[in-house]
């Protein structure tokens, strides 16, 4: 008999038990469901309740794309910034000069040669972090939006107006590039409004 109490005493602790535990579950929500649920209207909420979650939706919605334009900016920066570097790197390394390479230029451009056959020079001005090689295309619009590998690039390259003739000595040069926020390319020109 004592054995029969136990097990039934067992039982009944074990359905408490059950109980407790579909009552536990069964109020909560899980989280996801939450969220969706505080953003996405649904048909039991009211006029203005369906307002807020449509303002709500959007406004994460435009974080969302502001957060992404961000980084987007950024890693094209740091790419162009390594890309740079690494051009340079080339002025310094010593190279095959290929067999195309026209007569008259210098031999630390063979390398950049080598990459992009309109590579005209090197753009360097002291204190103003202008640093950059400098190309010639068939008109003045090719490098507006292209990269010294010819990739598209928002940033662009320094290029010599396709006029000019960098072979005439004491010729002007007109160089085009673009005047960025973050202080690359040709935004720092404009310190020299400034006297000192």
């Amino acid at each position: 008999r004592g054995a029969q109490a136990e097990n039934g005493q067992n039982q009944e602790e074990s359905k408490k038990d059950q109980k407790k535990k579909e009552k536990n579950t069964a109020g909560k929500t899980p989280w996801y469901k939450k969220i969706l649920g505080y953003c996405i209207p649904s048909k039991n909420d009211s006029i203005g309740e369906i307002i807020r979650k449509v303002f709500f939706s959007l406004g994460t919605l435009i974080c969302i794309g502001c957060l992404i334009f961000i980084a987007v900016y950024y890693i094209s920066y740091f790419n162009s910034q390594k890309q740079n570097e690494s051009l340079k790197d080339l002025l310094t390394q010593s190279t095959s000069i290929p067999k195309d390479y026209p007569e008259g230029y210098l031999e630390k451009f063979a390398g950049l040669y080598k990459i992009n056959k309109d590579v005209a020079g090197w753009l360097e001005i002291e204190n103003t972090g202008i640093d950059y090689p400098v190309v010639k295309g068939e008109d003045n619009t090719t490098y507006l939006e292209k990269n010294f590998r010819k990739k598209k690039d928002k940033r662009g390259t320094i290029f010599m107006d396709y006029r000019n003739d960098a072979r005439i000595e004491g010729s002007n040069m007109v160089l085009y590039g673009s005047n960025l926020n973050d202080n690359t390319m040709f935004s720092n020109l404009v310190n020299y409004k400034e006297l000192n």
